[in-house]
């Protein structure tokens, strides 16, 4: 398929259901905001309001251009699209990085483990905030699923004769500690990333080892997928 293809379904898969979201925020942000105007006066500290306060700035046009070009901030009732931006700049790349796979993937590995080991030195370089936290942060975690999807055959046979209570008891594990390195930092961490990373991956392994299948995660599955 064509780069250009590529890039069209991604946006046709993305993009639309991105703004209705957005405009979704903004309508909650008003009716909410019309009703109970204290909830975002600052007067309320608490947990369950913490995400309404910056929604004050939610209709300025330096944010709506930020929304629409997927540089939201952290912030307000849409903070949990931030992974959306790395996911973007992942399928613009994607096209390339796919020509080299296994030096991509060593690339990744090296730089996540650079930050990791010298977390002062890559960020006194100044490299622009998206840019660092995507090739430096998050990008491994994609690699990972490349790498596992292009040498899926190789870790399938690997694991051929391991015994599913076996899996199952790493998954556990995988979970467990996924929730630990949260509640002990309270915080995510690099090790809940990478504890959910594993996580991950040994669901997907787990799933299509014994052919486990959900019906409605399938029809997800395939509307999202054949876009």
């Amino acid at each position: 398929k064509s780069i250009k293809q590529f890039y069209l379904r991604r946006l046709i898969r993305i993009y639309p259901p991105y703004v209705v979201a957005l405009i979704w925020a903004g309508l909650v942000f008003l009716l909410t905001r019309y009703w109970h105007p204290n909830w975002y006066d600052g007067s309320l500290s608490t947990f369950a309001f913490m995400r309404t306060g910056p929604m004050n700035s939610f209709f300025e046009p330096g944010v709506i251009a930020r929304n629409l070009l997927y540089m939201a901030d952290e912030t307000g009732f849409i903070a949990p699209f931030w992974s959306l931006t790395y996911e973007v700049i992942f399928y613009f790349l994607a096209p390339f990085l796919f020509r080299k796979v296994n030096l991509y993937i060593i690339v990744s590995v090296f730089l996540f483990v650079s930050n990791l080991l010298f977390p002062g030195f890559i960020l006194s370089l100044g490299i622009p905030k998206y840019f660092y936290n995507f090739f430096f942060v998050y990008n491994l975690y994609f690699a990972l699923g490349v790498a596992l999807y292009s040498n899926f055959d190789t870790v399938k046979s690997y694991l051929e004769n391991v015994q599913k209570k076996v899996l199952l008891g790493a998954v556990f594990l995988a979970l467990i500690s996924t929730y630990a390195f949260n509640i002990y930092f309270q915080v995510g961490t690099v090790y809940s990333f990478l504890s959910a990373a594993v996580l991950g991956i040994l669901l997907i392994i787990f799933f299509l080892k014994y052919q486990v299948q959900i019906p409605w995660l399938i029809g997800v599955g395939k509307f999202s997928y054949t876009l």
